[in-house]
């Protein structure tokens, strides 16, 4: 089993509870460390690359399980990287107005792959003729939400997987 189905097929229970837990452990290096100056930008920086990656690699996971579903090379693979490597350029920086500089493109591509794979999954489930940008946008809101909305989203991922699975032992 590929490493990116293993982390899409994670029951919501786990997936919940992880991401809980990183938001409780972020938000309490954050108040230990002392307010300003080099060790409270560290655990800052620190604790969104720890909320960040896991999950970036959820929805990496999810976009390349659908494109594969669906017989496509991923072409937007290095977009799930951008919000991780622009976050490491930031510890990089001085607080100060040049951290808003990569802050836009930082959540510009953080929304983009989100989006991404809400599409991927929405056009393996209706195809290219039915897809809408409703049935997009509600996808990109369950997981743009994903300790709540992974609830939603899990059974249309397992009947996803589900039917990959069964396409490639007809073939």
């Amino acid at each position: 089993m590929r490493w990116t189905r293993r982390i899409v097929t994670l029951p919501p229970a786990v997936v919940t509870g992880g991401f809980v837990l990183l938001f409780v452990a972020a938000d309490v290096l954050i108040d230990l460390a002392p307010l300003r100056g080099r060790a409270w930008s560290i655990a800052f920086w620190g604790s969104m690359f720890a909320l960040i990656a896991p999950l970036m690699v959820w929805h990496y996971s999810l976009y390349r399980e659908a494109m594969r579903a669906r017989a496509r090379s991923p072409g937007l693979a290095l977009l799930f990287v951008g919000p991780l490597i622009a976050i490491l350029a930031w510890t990089a920086l001085p607080l100060s107005d040049a951290v808003w500089i990569v802050l836009i493109p930082t959540h510009l591509s953080y929304f983009v792959s989100i989006w991404c794979a809400a599409r991927e999954l929405v056009l393996y489930e209706a195809g290219a003729a039915e897809r809408t940008w409703t049935k997009v946008l509600g996808t990109f809101l369950l997981e743009f939400y994903l300790p709540v909305g992974v609830w939603f989203l899990h059974p249309r991922i397992k009947r996803m997987i589900a039917a990959s699975d069964q396409q490639r032992v007809v073939e």
